[in-house]
């Protein structure tokens, strides 16, 4: 659990955001926090994102199932007990709190579907050695023009048109290892959702629909009834504050 300090400053960045009576006639919402395991900060800026991954998954996985147990504890709640969980995309621990209490996990990535269907085969792209780069030359001396004719529902593709994390000379680079990792997990998760429409992205689409056989876009959010939630997501400009977490009630 944050300190309280933690708490109040994310409280104030969600009331610049949406206003002092943003939850009102929410009586369901309630906002916990977990910590990310970075050290404590009183700067009002944003977390160092390849740092804030490598620490969350490495120590949000505890915290996050104390979170559901407390929420689970009907005695001191006068709320159902969590039936699902959203997760951001990149927050892919909270699978195995799913997992350990029986409940669904839907992972809602962000990024369009073309870019989400690039991480899928980041990990394609350096069994091929296409990356990481050999050297800083290679970003400017035209090997990025590289055509990419092998990804299902991409198409007339150079690799500069991949999302920018494989622009790197560092074999170990965080991001790409880290959204090698994720991606790899991500068909563990009982639903995808992702920041896209059919109007807009039909190839990808249909290319991510071969890996996962639940996949929603945001076209669906509004049909979505999923019971008591535990939404996760990171509040990225939270400085070394932690994490927010919504549960929320009965959705029609």
């Amino acid at each position: 659990m944050c300190s309280t300090n933690t708490q109040s400053t994310i409280y104030k960045r969600l009331l610049r955001s949406r206003g002092p009576n943003s939850l009102d006639g929410l009586p369901d919402f309630h906002f916990e926090t977990i910590p990310d395991g970075l050290p404590l900060s009183d700067a009002d800026v944003s977390q160092d994102i390849p740092s804030l991954s490598v620490s969350i998954s490495k120590n949000g996985l505890l915290p996050l199932c104390n979170l559901i147990s407390k929420l689970n504890d009907t005695s001191s709640w006068d709320r159902p007990p969590v039936t699902s969980i959203i997760s951001d995309g990149y927050m892919s621990f909270t699978l195995d709190a799913a997992e350990k209490f029986g409940i669904p996990n839907v992972l809602f990535w962000t990024p369009s579907s073309c870019g989400f269907l690039g991480y899928m085969h980041y990990r394609h792209l350096v069994e091929r050695c296409l990356t990481p780069l050999k050297d800083a030359s290679y970003l400017t001396n035209g090997y990025l023009e590289t055509v990419i004719d092998w990804i299902p529902g991409l198409k007339n593709i150079c690799l500069k048109d991949l999302p920018s994390f494989i622009r790197t000379t560092d074999e170990n680079d965080i991001s790409l290892t880290y959204l090698i990792r994720q991606t790899k997990i991500a068909p563990r998760a009982s639903a995808i959702i992702l920041n896209t429409s059919d109007t807009f992205e039909q190839d990808a689409l249909d290319a991510l629909s071969s890996m996962f056989p639940c996949l929603g876009y945001c076209d669906h959010i509004k049909e979505l009834a999923l019971g008591s939630v535990l939404r996760v997501t990171a509040l990225w400009d939270s400085g070394s504050f932690g994490f927010g977490l919504l549960r929320c009630g009965s959705q029609t």
